[in-house]
């Protein structure tokens, strides 16, 4: 795993102090079987003819990249709400190259879409797919780049 610099780390353990994730032991194996999760959602995505299903696809996608690091580096987020918004924080405390950076900013604004889809029945629109499947493509090569295989 690349280390963390100075910054990345404050900002981790700014999320540890509000208690938005928790430290727990790295688990490289745990973090290959999350990797492998979003590659598999990733491999449908072409596969599947409904835009919100592609979308839901896309998004898990992103999210099991997401913890796939997360686990990666000894991190958890907590069981309260807004899990997903942590995971989100967490990447853009880590992601810092602009693709990457942008991908967690992208992943942020999914997770909204992905509320709007679920709580207000507003299906996402095929460009809203597309980027998805974009960002969760960079948000997997970034986790592989960071070390995680």
């Amino acid at each position: 795993m690349i280390p963390l610099s100075e910054d990345q780390q404050k900002a981790i353990d700014d999320l540890v102090g509000a208690g938005r994730i928790e430290v727990v032991p790295a688990d490289l194996n745990r973090a290959s079987a999350f990797l492998q999760q979003a590659e598999n959602s990733l491999a449908d995505i072409e596969n599947v003819t409904v835009i919100q299903n592609r979308y839901t696809l896309a998004y898990d996608a992103g999210h099991a990249a997401g913890e796939a690091v997360l686990t990666a580096y000894g991190y958890r987020t907590t069981n309260q709400p807004g899990h997903h918004e942590a995971l989100g924080l967490f990447l853009s405390a880590i992601l810092s190259e602009p693709n990457q950076a942008e991908a967690a900013a992208h992943f942020k604004r999914r997770r909204r879409a992905r509320n709007q889809m679920q709580y207000r029945a507003r299906p996402p629109s095929e460009t809203d797919t597309e980027q998805a499947a974009r960002t969760a493509t960079t948000l997997v090569e970034a986790v592989r780049q960071r070390g995680v295989e």
